[in-house]
């Protein structure tokens, strides 16, 4: 992990319990040791009717765009990096997990839980799918991550509940590709998901014994995930897994949004970490407000100054400051249950 420049694989993750409904990925307000179950948020009334669109000024040659997946009114956001939505893709039941490719393709993780999941792929600024990756069923698929050095799709998965009991990561070379997996050990979920320009993954998930975080790594040719260790995080551990990003050389962005007020998850932190053979080392910590928190999975950008997060519990979407935590803008939207962030164009 030696290169610069930051290749996104952040993703998103939905919780289900042993009910096999769809549930939030947000940290349990409460109890820690508790999962959330049940369904996520009302759905707008014909969510698969609503035209997809994008304006003239979304393809403007080199503009960057900001796509906001929301898993409660079925579409996904798309914003300028000012924060004026320029587009909208509809239709798709459930889109959780998001990632970029070398191109700017944006690819969406489509939970489906109605029929089957899917990874839509859509060019930049573009609103229909210009591939499908069908992904394998009998799990809640999570996120997505793009492996840079030869454009392996990567989708992690939380199981349903009780029949298998270990998170695991789907990867598919082409649409056509016959899906292989492998199994993470130290982890009962895998949520998000991020290579570095190497081809080495990390995956942030929940543990099989406690559902606080846990972090792995399958470095580029090897068969087998690796647990890495946290130091320096607040009170000592991860506590809700979060953002995953690469920032540059051995240097990550880890979020966490669970950490506890007393019992209560109310604060999201993103910690910016150097990676060291199996050990990450806080460096900085930006802190993102007091019941303003569970934060699930967002995106670092503009020289690591800017931060977007989608905050699931209390349904709104901030741009903050980097390492200030400090809010600068909102994007609007009539949120109902924002989950993930990803940017596309040349970061």
């Amino acid at each position: 992990m030696h290169k610069k420049g930051i290749i996104l694989g952040v993703a998103i993750a939905l919780l289900a319990g042993c009910s096999g409904g769809p549930a939030s990925s947000v940290a349990p307000a409460s109890n820690p040791l508790l999962a959330p179950d049940g369904p996520f948020a009302s759905r707008p009334a014909h969510p698969l009717k609503i035209k997809s669109w994008m304006s003239p000024e979304a393809k403007k040659k080199g503009r960057k765009l900001l796509y906001i997946s929301d898993d409660g009114a079925w579409v996904v956001d798309v914003y300028t990096t000012d924060g004026k939505l320029v587009g909208q893709i509809t239709g798709l039941i459930s889109p959780v997990g998001m990632c970029t490719d070398k191109n700017q393709d944006v690819y969406v993780v489509v939970q489906d839980y109605e029929q089957s999941p899917v990874v839509q792929e859509y060019a930049h600024a573009g609103t229909t799918p210009i591939a499908t990756y069908d992904i394998p069923g009998g799990a809640f698929p999570n996120g997505c991550a793009i492996d840079p050095t030869n454009g392996t799709l990567a989708v992690s998965y939380k199981p349903f509940c009780c029949s298998t009991p270990n998170g695991y990561v789907v990867f598919m070379s082409s649409p056509s590709a016959t899906p292989s997996q492998l199994v993470v050990p130290n982890m009962g979920a895998v949520y998000y998901m991020g290579y570095d320009s190497q081809g080495d993954l990390i995956a942030d998930g929940t543990g099989t014994a406690s559902l606080f975080g846990q972090l792995a790594e399958l470095s580029n040719g090897a068969t087998s995930f690796t647990p890495l260790t946290l130091n320096g995080a607040q009170t000592g551990k991860e506590h809700w897994p979060g953002t995953i990003q690469w920032a540059g050389g051995s240097s990550w962005y880890i979020g966490d949004q669970g950490v506890s007020a007393g019992s209560v998850y109310s604060i999201s932190v993103l910690y910016e970490a150097t990676l060291s053979g199996t050990t990450f080392t806080v460096n900085t910590t930006s802190a993102f407000g007091n019941n303003n928190g569970l934060i699930a999975q967002g995106m670092v950008w503009y020289k690591g100054e800017r931060f977007v997060g989608p905050d699931s519990e209390d349904n709104n979407v901030q741009i903050y400051s980097l390492p200030s935590g400090r809010p600068l803008r909102a994007l609007n939207s009539g949120w109902i249950q924002p989950a993930g962030a990803v940017m596309s164009g040349k970061v």
